[in-house]
């Protein structure tokens, strides 16, 4: 029985008033009364639409809803792993550019310095056949 005990106790959670008071400073607004307000708004709000008939509480809502949460959890997730590879492919790509326009870069010198052995041809050739 204490193999099963010593996995149910709380040993890594916060404490829930640093949990609450984290999500409460998510929201926008400087003081408690103004990061309420856009749930008081939200709230007033819906309660008007659904008790005008405007809008309809239905399934489709509910799919709304839960498609909304995995999109929030997968974003929260997948986020940090994605933004490092991006980045790792993104600085693989950039070596391969610089190191191909240096060898791009020595290429065209090398010929530069071979053409200019050339820039007396004329004269030789015409000591030779003039």
């Amino acid at each position: 029985m204490t193999a099963i005990r010593a996995y149910t106790t709380e040993k890594g959670r916060a404490p829930p008033a640093e949990t609450a008071n984290r999500i409460i400073d998510a929201f926008p607004g400087n003081s408690l009364v103004a990061k309420t307000g856009y749930f008081a708004s939200a709230t007033g709000l819906t309660a008007f639409l659904i008790a005008k008939e405007i809008y309809v509480l239905n399934e489709e809502t509910i799919l709304l809803v839960a498609f909304g949460s995995i999109l929030a959890v997968l974003y929260k997730v997948v986020k940090e792993p994605f933004a490092s590879w991006a980045d790792s492919a993104l600085g693989a790509i950039e070596s391969v550019m610089a190191n191909a326009r240096g060898e791009h870069k020595s290429a065209v010198l090398a010929q530069i310095e071979a053409k200019s052995q050339l820039k007396d041809i004329v004269k030789y050739t015409k000591s030779l056949f003039g």
